[in-house]
């Protein structure tokens, strides 16, 4: 029947084909929303695994750890294995590094990077210094891998001789650090010395920056080393430097867990009163030759090696930079010595110029063994 009301008539078949092709338009329909909620809901758990991921990782990975200590022009700056600076910090305007470069070119050192207490976290110590004949007071910092200031330590006190008497202004010429001991924690030697004049200290400080021990010395003595040469499992500390009252280049063997009092003075005016006397394991005295006799007054000991076969001693001359090496067995018996190339170009020309100085008047240098074998000094 035709009309908006008319009837509409099918067979029951077609009916049921229709019904099935409609389910299966909504099947398909359906199909792609629910497999991209499902992709959806997987791909947010990966996003949200590979973020917990990177966030762990980034707690629990090691921090950046300082390899070295850069100087700058108005401060110092630590980096680590990388060369990226982790931290910096400024220097005070007397501690500029100008005045760090003779120490460097003679070995001292100027800062150092370890664990000391044992806790598998390091520490880094810097050497502020203050320039040299300056009445301004050098110091030690320690500082966290961060940069966090830790401690620091000032050297000196006052002292006094028979006639004079000395400020606490000390400066610090370097630093030693022991090997750990049984607990990890290590020992510091700061060699300090007044500033501008002689009186020396060797302080041994605590892992916390504690002072434990100091000797004090008529000289300055300008480089400080741990070793066990003597193989009983406890490192000795060796000094050396400048013996004043005997003008003459020196070498001190100290136990780092006994150290205390001054050492003794054969010349009164160089003896430090008020302080009992020194302990030291060894006392050596290094000759001058006739050139330091003629034109310097004192020679030192600027650098010491520790080797397999005892210790190294580099013995400086101030005249055209003359230098003599000592090798020494773990007793400090003189095995043998090198004079550098141009002492003895120096030595020959001051023979040439002088009759008293020619080979027959100066014993050779393949006698010098005997000769200018370092010596022991009286009282110690």
């Amino acid at each position: 029947m035709t009309g908006p009301r008319g009837r509409v008539s099918a067979l029951v078949s077609e009916l049921e084909t229709w019904k099935a092709q409609s389910a299966g338009m909504r099947e398909e329909s359906e199909a792609p929303a629910g497999l991209l909620r499902r992709r959806a809901v997987m791909l947010g758990a990966a996003l949200l695994a590979v973020a917990g991921g990177a966030g762990l990782w980034l707690v629990l990975r090691p921090a950046p750890a300082p390899v070295a200590v850069l100087r700058e022009l108005n401060g110092f700056a630590v980096a680590d294995a990388d060369g990226h600076v982790l931290w910096r910090k400024a220097l005070p305007a007397a501690a500029s590094p100008e005045v760090y470069r003779e120490f460097e070119t003679t070995g001292r050192r100027s800062a150092w990077i370890g664990d000391l207490r044992g806790e598998r976290s390091p520490q880094v110590l810097v050497v502020l210094r203050a320039p040299p004949n300056v009445e301004q007071q050098g110091v030690l910092v320690c500082y966290s891998a961060q940069g966090r200031e830790l401690w620091r330590f000032t050297p000196g006190r006052p002292v006094r001789t028979r006639s004079a008497e000395y400020s606490p202004v000390f400066n610090i010429h370097t630093v030693a650090v022991s090997p750990p001991g049984k607990d990890g924690g290590r020992r510091i030697a700061v060699a300090a010395f007044h500033n501008p004049y002689w009186p020396a200290q060797v302080a041994v400080l605590s892992a916390e920056g504690k002072l434990l021990g100091e000797y004090w010395h008529a000289g300055h003595l300008h480089q400080a080393e741990f070793a066990d040469l003597d193989r009983d499992g406890r490192p000795e500390l060796y000094v050396g430097g400048v013996s004043n009252s005997q003008r003459c280049a020196t070498l001190i063997a100290l136990d780092p867990e006994n150290l205390r009092g001054a050492s003794k003075e054969e010349n009164p005016d160089y003896q430090l009163l008020d302080l009992p006397p020194a302990q030291e394991r060894a006392r050596l005295l290094f000759p001058r030759t006739p050139v330091s006799l003629r034109y310097a007054d004192f020679c030192g000991a600027q650098i010491l090696v520790p080797e397999p076969e005892g210790l190294r001693v580099h013995v400086r001359e101030p005249v055209h930079d003359s230098i003599v090496v000592y090798y020494l067995d773990r007793q400090l018996h003189l095995r043998r010595l090198d004079p550098a190339s141009g002492t003895v170009v120096l030595h020959q020309m001051k023979g040439r110029s002088r009759g008293r100085w020619t080979a027959r008047r100066w014993p050779s240098w393949r006698r010098f063994d005997t000769c200018a074998s370092p010596k022991f000094q009286a009282g110690s």
